[in-house]
């Protein structure tokens, strides 16, 4: 098999989606690295929710899959899927990241009403510009 650029770009939104779901798992498991700008919070700086280590480890698995399909996509993990899975995924995942990124109007995204939390703040920096690469990174694993 040759390294072809698609794989370049599989294996990194791979490694990412791999570091996102370990960084839920560690959370599931009571490390508490990244403090409360982790999650979104009213104006006051009051958490909207905490979750628990069930939803931290069910994020973890939503954030595995993603890994698993483009590897997939590019051949580099052969399954007994049809081929048209990996394809649909890569498309589904590029859509929820642009809409993670578009926000709620409210608490998260480019369109975000609450913008003085510490969690609007890193929004703006990390979160929703890491959305839309991973966006665009998986439109180009598509197009290439």
């Amino acid at each position: 098999m040759s390294f072809t650029i698609p794989m370049l770009i599989a294996l990194l939104l791979s490694a990412a989606f791999i570091a996102l779901a370990a960084l839920h798992v560690a959370w599931g498991l009571g490390f508490t690295w990244g403090g409360d700008s982790l999650l979104p919070q009213q104006p006051d700086g009051t958490l909207l929710f905490k979750p628990g280590a069930v939803a931290c480890f069910a994020a973890a698995l939503m954030f595995a899959l993603p890994a698993l399909i483009y590897l997939m996509r590019v051949g580099i993990l052969v399954t007994g899927v049809p081929d048209w899975v990996p394809y649909v995924g890569v498309w589904g995942v590029a859509a929820v990241l642009l809409v993670r990124a578009v926000g709620e109007f409210r608490y998260a995204g480019l369109t975000k009403k609450i913008k003085g939390t510490s969690f609007a703040r890193r929004d703006t920096r990390i979160y929703t510009p890491l959305c839309l690469v991973l966006a665009a990174l998986g439109v180009t694993l598509q197009v290439l």
